[in-house]
């Protein structure tokens, strides 16, 4: 269950689209997708302000798309500074092809999924960007897509990073039916110090909707 929160979107003028959101307070629910990721039990963060600015247009057979956002909150523990978020994204479509990618930087939030905001966390920088490339003709749809994260604390040091390297393709069998293949290669690395981890796994996906 998401926190209760206030989001307003402008209408698309000239391709451009403003949306901004207000969070009060991160303490009653367990956001886990909601601002920065933060958990009842962990919560951090008050008065979260999130804006972003997107683009969708197309000249001739080119589609380009492209956004940009930042997201700010109060850290509500003592010593702790305040969390801040931004990054921004694009794509290009031509003939089938999608090229897409993003880049974003965090800071003073705990690495990891559960980003919560401690005095510990003064001065962390996550950086994280992606980019990927997909086609589609008729039924079918196939792509690839890079992902890389890191994590420095105050002093530069390494505290945790991780590569994601996921390939794919997927088949529309009609009516709302979607049957798809992905093979996903993970590297994940807690700290300087600290052994990788590597996975590889593979899924079939059947998707329904209606």
């Amino acid at each position: 269950k998401d926190d209760n929160k206030i989001s307003y979107f402008t209408p698309r003028l000239a391709g451009f689209q403003l949306g901004a959101s207000f969070t009060p307070d991160t303490a009653n629910n367990d956001p886990a997708a909601n601002g920065f990721g933060v958990t009842a039990q962990n919560s951090s963060t008050e008065d979260v302000t999130e804006i972003a600015l997107n683009y969708a247009g197309e000249f001739g057979g080119l589609s380009v798309g492209a956004d940009v956002f930042y997201v700010t909150g109060e850290a509500a523990l003592v010593g702790a500074d305040d969390p801040e978020e931004r990054g921004v994204g694009a794509s290009l479509g031509w003939g089938g092809f999608t090229l897409g990618g993003a880049y974003t930087e965090v800071e003073n939030v705990v690495a990891g999924t559960q980003r919560t905001v401690t005095a510990a966390s003064n001065g962390n920088e996550t950086t994280s960007w992606t980019v990927g490339l997909a086609y589609g003709s008729g039924p079918w749809t196939v792509g690839a897509a890079y992902f890389e994260s890191e994590a420095e604390n105050t002093g530069g040091a390494d505290i945790g990073s991780n590569e994601f390297i996921q390939v794919g393709g997927g088949y529309s069998l009609g009516a709302g039916v979607d049957l798809g293949l992905d093979i996903q290669i993970i590297e994940d690395k807690a700290g300087a110090a600290a052994t990788a981890v590597d996975s590889t796994s593979a899924g079939v996906v059947l998707a329904i909707s209606f």
